[in-house]
């Protein structure tokens, strides 16, 4: 059984602790949860700026060298046509002579190209012919009857702007289109974006017209500046982020100019752009994208960059498996720190439960002597006293020198240990000391009190009462009635000596046979009958089988009074006691009726509420003090699946006690006290 204990003690000790870790646990694993979660989400997006930020950077590279190459091809632009041979061969075109010598231009405009590889070949036109063109510039770009019925030259004469651009050049006739184009920084249109001159491979032109330094206002020639694709092809190859990054060079209307050399095409992304400075990551086509816009020039020029996320997401991968892992780490460092707590917490609180379950099991119930007198047969025999003349019982006192408290141990503070312990399982502790000392106090203050209780009533039990001088008495009375004839008298002091006999008698066992009990009974119902005559009637069965059967002592008669009680409608109107036992599955039942029916069969089940398991204080109801009593009895030493039940059935009340069936006396064997 201390095994059984000891295995329950250990179980609730274990569930403790591992409620007291779910508990800590419960708070610091969301809040773990959530600072990591905010840390990979804040991780996550600020690898993203830092991701758009790393392209806009090398974006912002590209432009620049992009830029500076085309605000280099204008100032060496305007730095031709300001040269002094080049006016002045211009000016000797246009005075009507037919060939100039252009060798000191041709001078000029290749010192001026030389080192310049993003120049890729220079045309200089008079407002008759061709007066000198790189070797790298074709025919069908460099001949002058072309270039004067192009569409790009009605363009650029229309507009009142220095220079302008060209992407892919229109060199169809203007004569083919019904009107010309409005003029623009950057002239390009639709036929001709798609125009390919043959033979030639470079499609970025600027264009200007050259005037006389003598006037400006004189139109001496035109001068074209085409752009090398190699050149800024390779330029936007120095891009340096990820490996298949798209750059697209696009004029304002978003139409591509140039595209860099990669292995892979989104060309489909330039519907998602628009101008603007800064940079974002797109969804498209089941693919994330890092896009940067970044404006070349003033003419409308934009550089677009898309780069694949994948790319340049593996630092972020590798970032977010450290937070994870760094998570799972603080998980388990919190679960080892939750779990020292836990027991650091509960180990005291378990050990000063242990402390008061241990005090609690060496309290063993406490005997008060003297709790049921006992008459004392040899100082009766000492003293030479007979039953017939003593005046005074011999009864054994409760002896205060033989009273022992060893079971009661008050708290020692040297069981307890404090050190390390926190200041609240301190208090606790010299709390619960404190408790068990008053405890033991009270314990002992109650103990003295119940046996000078127990002395009084004794000594006035000896002053008051004789039962051997009492039954004596009236078995005299009952010869004096037989004497005079007086039968009633005679049978109601036969009863009522019965009744005395039977409740007087010594006895260490609590159960009686039936029969027994029904003689106690019988002399209670004559002395009943007596009182009401006529109006009572009883009716009594009882098999033979029954009759040996064992119960509880004094079972019956306050169940019948009680019966009477209740029954009784009038002093003056007849009612009826039924008493029939009987055995049925095994199990023993007495059923007392009576006619009354002002019984509350809820406050009755009320009543007889009682858990014989349970360790509680007796509370009785001062009215049905003897039904509670029964019921508790009968419990207590019968088991709980037994007792006392009550129903109205056919206009009576009927109590039915149920027993079990016992052939011997559980306890020892009575003994009269006569």
């Amino acid at each position: 059984m201390k095994k059984k204990s000891l295995n329950i003690h250990k179980r609730d000790n274990q569930s403790f602790r591992h409620r007291l870790l779910l508990s800590i646990f419960r708070i610091a694993a969301p809040v773990t949860a959530i600072v990591c979660t905010v840390s990979i989400v804040m991780l996550t997006l600020n690898y993203r700026q830092t991701v758009i930020n790393s392209q806009a950077a090398a974006t912002e590279k590209v432009r620049s060298d992009i830029a500076h190459i085309v605000d280099n091809t204008q100032i060496l632009s305007q730095d031709m046509i300001f040269n002094s041979e080049i006016q002045q061969i211009l000016a000797s075109s246009t005075a009507g002579e037919q060939f100039p010598q252009n060798t000191d231009v041709a001078y000029h405009i290749n010192g001026f190209i030389a080192n310049r590889d993003y120049i890729n070949c220079v045309i200089l036109t008079g407002n008759s012919q061709t007066l000198y063109s790189t070797e790298k510039a074709f025919t069908n770009i460099s001949d002058y009857d072309t270039i004067f019925h192009s569409t790009w030259l009605a363009q650029l004469q229309n507009s009142h702007k220095p220079y302008l651009w060209y992407v892919d050049p229109d060199y169809t006739p203007l004569s083919a289109y019904t009107s010309g184009s409005d003029s623009a920084d950057l002239a390009v249109s639709e036929s001709a974006s798609s125009h390919t001159t043959p033979g030639s491979q470079q499609h970025i032109m600027m264009a200007r017209p050259v005037y006389s330094m003598s006037d400006y206002t004189t139109l001496l020639g035109y001068l074209m500046l085409y752009l090398d694709d190699t050149f800024l092809q390779d330029l936007m190859g120095e891009f340096d982020f990820g490996h298949t990054t798209n750059i697209w060079l696009v004029n304002k209307n978003g139409t591509a100019i140039l595209q860099n050399n990669s292995s892979a095409d989104y060309s489909y992304l330039l519907e998602d752009f628009s101008p603007q400075e800064k940079g974002s990551i797109l969804s498209s086509h089941g693919k994330r994208f890092v896009l940067n816009i970044r404006p070349v020039t003033e003419n409308g020029w934009y550089l677009y960059t898309a780069t694949p996320f994948r790319e340049v997401s593996e630092p972020l991968t590798i970032f977010v498996l450290q937070a994870i892992l760094l998570g799972a780490a603080m998980v388990a460092i919190l679960f080892f720190l939750s779990r020292r707590t836990a027991s650091s917490l509960s180990d005291p609180i378990i050990h000063l439960a242990h402390t008061m379950d241990h005090y609690r099991s060496d309290m063993k119930p406490m005997v008060f002597p003297g709790r049921t007198p006992v008459l004392d047969k040899d100082a009766e025999d000492a003293s030479g006293l007979t039953s017939d003349t003593t005046n005074t019982v011999a009864v054994n006192a409760p002896d205060r020198s033989s009273v022992s408290f060893s079971n009661i141990q008050p708290a020692d503070p040297e069981d307890f240990s404090f050190e390390g312990q926190p200041d609240e399982i301190i208090q606790i502790y010299r709390s619960y000391q404190q408790m068990v000392n008053r405890m033991d106090t009270l314990i002992r203050e109650n103990f003295v009190k119940n046996l000078e209780k127990k002395d009084a009533e004794l000594a006035l039990l000896q002053s008051q009462i004789n039962p051997h001088f009492l039954y004596n008495t009236l078995d005299s009375i009952n010869w004096l009635a037989i004497a005079n004839d007086e039968d009633e008298i005679s049978e109601m002091v036969t009863a009522l000596s019965d009744m005395f006999r039977l409740s007087l008698t010594k006895s260490h066992s609590s159960y009686i046979r039936v029969a027994q009990e029904m003689e106690y009974v019988r002399s209670y119902l004559v002395l009943q009958q007596f009182r009401y005559e006529d109006c009572l009637s009883v009716s009594i069965t009882i098999p033979d089988t029954v009759a040996e059967l064992y119960i509880p002592r004094f079972t019956l008669q306050p169940l019948v009074e009680n019966a009477i009680k209740h029954g009784m409608i009038s002093p003056d109107d007849p009612f009826a006691i039924d008493l029939e036992i009987f055995i049925r599955e095994h199990t023993l039942h007495i059923r007392i009726g009576n006619d009354g029916t002002r019984i509350s069969l809820e406050q009755m089940k009320k009543l007889l509420d009682f858990d014989a398991s349970r360790q509680e204080l007796l509370d009785f109801d001062q009215k049905s003090y003897g039904v509670q009593n029964i019921q508790r009895r009968i419990q207590i030493l019968c088991g709980i699946s037994y007792g006392l039940s009550y129903e109205i059935r056919n206009n009576r009340t009927w109590c039915d006690l149920t027993l079990p069936v016992l052939e011997h006396d559980p306890s020892e064997k009575t003994e009269d006290l006569q």
